[in-house]
């Protein structure tokens, strides 16, 4: 009888055999007979692909195909009783009985209602014992054959599915029971080894990975006694619990443990008797293989290695309780092997023939604990130091950590290994992990099955409770720990303890410190994570060891990250080196070089000047090269000459770093999570590659120019600005003085390696340029250019005079002001050619530079300069120049036209020009004067030159210069034309005024009448809107788009502004702006244009300030006081209205500066805006409406114009003159 695992049912098997399955309250569910001719319903279907003998049979042979089928078999010790076992989801069943015909067991999977689904296929010797995987992946039998007892595994349809042995004889073991833990991760198997009167009970315990079986445990049942009972806890995974026949209940408790060395990096697998072995630092052997595998007497029960400090021992536990020790060699070295010792042999490693790749451990002897008790048991080991080991026991006087003195001999086979204990201390909890501090220090961590923490001194023996190192709190987990690390250092000394939870929660002396954590491992800089969310982080360990630093889940938002395989987790990161070795879900191993590692181990080699291995470092992992540079920007300049000392043996490596510079700080950056210590006040230096590029070659220079060549050269090119002439100097220079020393480069080869780096028809220009016509053809001979083309053009060139050679060469290269240099020194015969070239290519200020001035060449062209500048509209500096010509008459002209009439008049003047030409020209400098609005210059033409005061006098009036006018009447002792010409004047200014105050003040009246009626129809219609949403009905009508640039108030449609074509011309933008302000009624903006009215109203009263002034007090002066009172009073009542009719126009500045409210903008809609009516009131939507419109207009008609209260335009004088101002 068998409980399913919900507890609902029971299979119970009869003795016919048929299987009956009932509820929990005795009600039967189904029965059905086992042995039946049925398959079940998972029996395999035939798709008439060929019979058994056309089929391939792989490595079986054509053999195969003409065996018979295999019939089953009985096994010896099978004790004839039937064997349930449920599916861990309760939703199966499989039943193995024997079979009364044969003899042999087979078994029947059934389904939860009693249906058959397969019978197993027929197996040779199948045993008793029978489990399904809780997972139920397969199901788990035995088989004993004539050379091996192997359990096998079978899937659900019957099938057999894998299998391992069992290392045991057949005829000497007998497999009592199978079962699995709760977790589906481990596999104990139950077996009895002897005879049957005569037999020792044994309990192993099997784990499978990369499609290997490995025996972790091995349990042995005290001699006398016999198991009776063995069953895994229900509610712990890995707790397995014994009943023995003397009434012993034996419970072990198993955690995952692994066993890494952290100085050697050494992974040590338990397998049985063997313990395989991989040094990770030398090599990667992915298991179940190994570099090599010691073999012991008996089954490996714990391992534990030595800390740093404490040498490379390895120490193995076997299932006799006795102690293995081993020592690693170095590698190459052979370990000496020692009668009835342990059994070193190399698998993966090397040997047979091939090279060791990986170091050997040498067997130093075996012993038992010396002065232990006659029962104890004894876990958790660990190796302090050479000479100290420390575990865990528990005798008849409870929980104790034991103090062991060890002694090994220093050469294999000398004897005289012991572990004795030199003190015990008793505990109140069990210990579950010890932990080396490491470090040359003697303090071990231990800690408990109730979650504390606890320091073992190995000095002293004392044990004291572990405190957090700012609180002062003893440490304590909320669950058992499987893994738990000391981490010391820092400037004080500091240490850590890490420890992993199987909640999957890291902590850090007690603190949480990240959840969702899968493992961790510790390298020389970095605490290394994965986590479940299939990621690395690297935390530096300075951040865990400050002084202060307050650890948490906080401290990983600024760590290097890297995406890893889905269910990685970490073995070991080897010390000295940037390597992490990975494990993957399905076993097989993985090393990556993380990018915080690999920046933090070069940091320690540039700064100990290892600077050919940190190179070598940065090409193997792809670093950029910049980061020699930006470490440490003042040491790489005081350094220079011991890294290019370092790398002078690999000249290409030079080359590949000069190439990488660039201007960017690695450091800031690509690397910034490594260097984020580094101030951000400190900048970088400016132009690094010049920089570089500069201290590189001078360096070069004095180590060994002829080997260091094509370096040198990558300097030249690699500035800002390439020096590529230099660099063509260089390669001339090695051309005619070849070099004699073995190894240096050649003119040629330098040259190739050049024109790599550059574009050959770039540094063809280039050498062109140099006017070195043999260095112009070594280069084009390694180009791609036709010699027909060249060689002529060389050919031409060497005939011409050398001047004239480079003005030609110039000319090609279009340096056109070299050419018209090298011209200007050709000679004076090439006056012509060098005005065209002046003239073609504008160069008239570089060749009034260059040409001596007064001669004839320099006149002519400051002649073409005047007249380039004439047609450019610099009329003033044409004129200058035309003088520089002796062009006196051209000069005249150019200022006039520039309204330069005092130097024009004196130009004349100096050209001897008659007196009726002189009259001529001042009469036409006048007029245009006057024309052009500067009205006071053409009053004093007509004064100096034409002595005409009437023209004078009516310049200045034209141009409401009152006072001069005046002054002008007098001073030509004519002041009867005070009366003929000011005073008429006056009376007209003064009716001109007043009707513009009127109309200004009468349109801004209706613009602002305008502007209220169309904002309260807006208002009006908000409303509406507002009270459609309320009764549940959505905007409808052309009214829904009142907001909408294609709108209007009136409900009639107008253009879109925005939803039209999104490209226009610029003609039809300025179209689109005029008719954006449209003040014609019912428009769609007419409120905006309406706000730009009033605006230009504003400013265009508040400007005639200045102008009222002048002309109050010119009335005034004349005894015109009543139009001047009238203008006054008109003036200062427009002025008095324009704060209200700006308030009135913007009604609230602060809410127009504002910006619209998300959302909203030139393309808001109604819709958005009733939304914003329907939550906040008639008042908000009104409101929000405003700042929406306000906001399609330009910035600065956005607010009112800037009214400042000034009076000083008013005259005290005229305050009692209320009269209007007469026409």
């Amino acid at each position: 009888m068998c409980w399913s695992p919900d507890l609902e049912l029971a299979a119970l098997v009869t003795s016919q055999p048929a299987l009956l399955l009932i509820t929990a309250e005795f009600e039967p569910v189904a029965e059905l007979p086992l042995f039946s001719e049925e398959f079940g319903d998972m029996a395999p279907v035939t798709v008439g692909w060929g019979r058994k003998e056309t089929q391939f049979h792989g490595s079986a042979g054509k053999a195969a195909a003409v065996a018979s089928e295999p019939t089953a078999e009985p096994a010896g010790r099978d004790d004839g009783r039937p064997r349930v076992t449920w599916r861990g989801d309760g939703q199966m069943l499989a039943v193995s009985v024997l079979c009364r015909e044969t003899g042999a067991r087979r078994f029947v999977v059934v389904s939860r209602d009693g249906s058959r689904l397969s019978t197993s296929e027929p197996v040779a010797a199948l045993g008793q014992s029978l489990a399904w995987r809780p997972s139920g992946a397969t199901l788990a039998a035995t088989q004993r054959l004539p050379n091996k007892l192997q359990v096998v595994f079978f899937e659900k349809n019957g099938l057999r599915h894998g299998e391992f042995t069992l290392p045991f004889p057949p005829d000497g073991a007998h497999v009592r029971e199978l079962l699995w833990s709760p977790d589906s991760a481990v596999l104990a198997v139950w077996l009895e080894l002897g005879s049957e009167s005569e037999s020792e009970s044994r309990v192993q315990l099997w784990t499978t990975g990369n499609y290997h079986w490995y025996c972790k445990q091995e349990h042995v049942v005290a001699a006398g006694d016999r198991a009776v009972a063995v069953t895994w806890h229900p509610a712990a995974d890995y707790r397995l619990l014994v009943l023995c026949r003397s009434g012993r209940l034996l419970t072990w408790e198993h955690q995952w443990r692994w066993s890494t060395a952290p100085q050697s990096s050494v992974a040590a697998v338990a397998d049985g008797r063997r313990l395989l072995i991989t040094p990770l630092a030398s090599t990667v052997v992915p298991p179940p293989m190994s570099a090599h595998e010691l073999v012991l007497p008996a089954s490996v029960s714990a391992v534990c290695q030595g800390p740093a400090g404490a040498g490379h021992w390895l120490w193995a536990v076997t299932s006799d309780r006795r102690l293995h020790a081993f020592r690693l060699l170095p590698l190459g070295a052979e370990p000496v092997t020692s009668p009835g010792g342990c059994t070193v042999t190399m698998t993966a490693g090397g040997g047979v023939g091939f090279a060791a790749r990986a170091p050997l451990h040498e067997w130093r002897g075996s012993c038992s604990v010396g002065g232990a008790p006659a029962v104890y048991a004894a876990w958790a080991w660990e190796l302090v130091s050479a000479e100290r080991m420390v575990c865990a026991a528990h005798t008849q006087d409870g929980y104790q950590l034991w103090l062991m003195d060890v002694s090994v001999p220093e050469m294999a086979g000398d004897g005289g290994v012991s572990v004795t204990p030199s003190r015990t201390v008793p505990v109140s909890s069990a210990p579950l992990i010890i932990s080396a501090v490491g470090g040359g220090s003697a303090e071990a961590v231990v800690h408990s099955e109730d979650g504390s923490m606890t320091l073992f001194d190995t000095e002293t023996a004392e044990l004291r409770p572990l405190t957090d190192g700012q609180s002062g709190t003893e440490v304590r987990l909320p669950v058992p720990a499987q893994q738990v690390v000391a981490v010391s250092g820092g400037p004080a000394g500091r240490r850590r303890v890490l420890s992993l939870t199987g909640q999957r929660r890291l902590y850090c002396d007690g603190r949480p410190l990240l959840s969702a954590c899968s493992s961790f491992a510790v390298s020389d800089d970095f605490l290394v994570v994965t986590t479940l969310e299939h990621t690395l982080l690297c935390l530096p360990l300075t951040a865990l060891l400050a002084d202060g630093s307050s650890v948490s889940e906080s401290s990983w938002s600024e760590v290097g990250t890297r995406r890893l395989e889905r269910g990685s987790r970490v073995v070991t990161a080897v010390r000295g080196d940037t390597r992490l070795v990975l494990q993957m879900p399905r076993g097989n191993l993985e090393v990556i070089h993380p990018r915080p590692l690999v920046v933090a181990r070069l940091a320690r080699l540039m700064d100990s000047a290892e600077y050919y291995t940190a190179y070598s470092e940065m090409r193997r992992h792809r670093i950029n090269l910049n980061l020699l540079v930006d470490h440490d920007p003042e040491t790489f300049a005081t350094r220079c000459d011991d890294i290019c000392a370092a790398l002078r043996h690999e000249p290409s490596w030079l080359c590949v770093f000069v190439s990488d510079l660039s201007e960017e700080d690695v450091t800031r950056t690509l690397y910034r999570e490594s260097y984020r210590s580094r101030s951000a006040a400190v900048a970088a230096p400016p132009a690094k590659v010049d920089r570089v590029c500069e201290l590189m070659r001078d360096s070069l220079e004095r180590l060994d120019r002829g080997r260091l060549l094509l370096p040198l050269l990558t300097t030249l090119v690699r500035h800002t600005r390439p020096r590529l002439e230099e660099a063509l100097r260089v390669i001339s220079q090695l051309r005619d003085a070849p070099p004699t020393e073995p190894g240096a480069v050649t003119a040629d080869a330098a040259l190739r390696y050049l024109i790599c780096l550059v574009d050959v028809d770039q540094l063809y220009s280039v050498a062109m340029g140099t006017y070195d016509f043999d260095l112009v053809l070594m280069v084009a001979e390694k180009s791609q250019k036709d010699p027909k083309e060249y060689l002529p053009l060389l050919n031409e060139l060497r005939q011409l005079p050398a001047e004239y050679a480079r003005y030609r060469v110039d000319c090609l290269l279009r340096r056109h002001e070299s050419a018209l240099r090298h011209l200007a020194a050709a000679g004076a015969d090439r006056q012509a050619e060098l005005l065209r070239l002046v003239q073609e290519r504008g160069l008239y200020s570089a060749a009034l530079r260059l040409l001596p001035a007064g001669g004839a060449a320099y006149r002519a062209v400051c002649g073409l300069f005047a007249e380039h500048l004439d047609g450019a509209g610099c009329s003033w500096e044409a004129a200058a120049l035309y003088v520089r010509a002796g062009a006196q008459t051209s000069a005249v002209d150019a200022l006039r036209r520039a309204g330069a009439w005092r130097q024009c008049l004196q130009t004349a003047g100096q050209l001897g020009m008659p007196a009726d030409q002189m009259r001529q020209l001042a009469a036409g400098l006048a007029a245009e004067l006057r024309a052009a609005g500067r009205c006071a210059d053409a009053a004093a033409v007509y004064e100096r030159h034409l002595r005409q005061p009437e023209e004078q006098v009516a310049c200045l009036l034209e141009g409401r210069l009152w006072d001069q006018a005046v002054a002008a009447c007098h001073q030509a002792r004519r002041p009867q034309m005070v009366a003929v010409l000011v005073v008429p004047a006056l009376h007209r200014a003064a009716a001109n005024m007043a009707d513009t105050l009127r109309r200004i003040s009468d349109t801004l009246t209706e613009r602002r009448a305008r502007l209220a009626v169309v904002r309260a129809q807006q208002l009006q219609l908000l409303s509406r809107q507002r009270c459609q949403l309320a009764d549940g009905e959505g905007p409808a009508g052309a009214d829904s788009d009142l907001y909408s640039d294609s709108s209007s108030v009136s409900g009639v449609s107008a253009s879109s502004g925005s939803s039209g074509r999104t490209f226009r011309s610029s003609k039809s933008r300025r179209k689109q702006e005029r008719k954006k302000y449209s003040l014609r009624e019912g428009s769609g903006l007419e409120d905006l244009a309406l706000v730009a009215a009033c605006h230009a109203l504003i400013t265009e009263a508040s400007a005639l300030t200045e102008e009222m002034s002048a002309l109050l007090r010119a009335l005034v002066q004349h005894s015109l006081d009543e139009p001047a009172g009238g203008l006054q009073r008109s003036f200062a009542a427009l002025l008095d209205a324009l704060p209200a009719a700006a308030a009135e126009v913007w009604p609230e500045p602060a809410a127009a500066a504002q910006p619209p409210p998300p959302g909203l903008g030139p393309t808001v809609t109604s819709n958005q805006l009733a939304d914003l009516a329907q939550a906040g009131g008639d008042a908000a939507a009104a409101q929000t409406a405003y700042a929406a419109r306000m906001a399609q207009l330009e910035s600065h008609l956005r607010f009112p114009p800037l009214l400042k209260k000034d009076d000083s335009w008013k005259l005290l004088c005229l305050e009692g003159f209320a009269a209007e101002p007469t026409s």
